[in-house]
């Protein structure tokens, strides 16, 4: 599986679960610009993809999150952090479940952040793992 057929595959699933309304590619900071986003939100940004001459698999890592609006209050901070976990480890299930595809041992980290707007949700650091799919000649 190339890197595009995989980030198309997670926007996919993501958009699909019916907590997501918006997909933020490759820098979760493009929150602070978005003055107009429609929470929640699935993001993702990529890190160091490995693979070797030996082997017929990639890796590929990435940090997935799921942010939403706390209430003025922050009696909801709670409640998105729960609603947060539950998202993205159902992304991961669904992505895992669609067969040629390894995800490691993964941990989630609540957090609370103002992007435009005070947000809270969770992150989650995931290795996928992928048998080549050559493009090249």
């Amino acid at each position: 599986m190339t890197l595009l057929e995989l980030t198309t595959r997670i926007k996919d699933i993501a958009i699909a679960q019916p907590e997501v309304n918006t997909i933020v590619e490759n820098d979760i900071f493009l929150l602070n610009e978005m003055a107009d986003v429609e929470y929640g939100v699935f993001a993702y940004t990529q890190g160091e993809h490995t693979s070797s001459a030996e082997r017929d698999s990639i890796t590929y890592n990435f940090t997935f999150f799921f942010v939403g609006l706390l209430a003025d209050d922050r009696e909801n901070m709670n409640e998105l952090q729960s609603k947060a976990i539950e998202v993205l480890d159902n992304i991961l299930y669904t992505l895992y479940n669609d067969g040629d595809i390894t995800i490691g041992n993964y941990a989630f980290q609540p957090f609370n952040r103002r992007f435009m707007d005070d947000c809270a949700g969770c992150w989650v650091d995931v290795a996928i793992t992928t048998s080549k799919k050559y493009i090249c000649e």
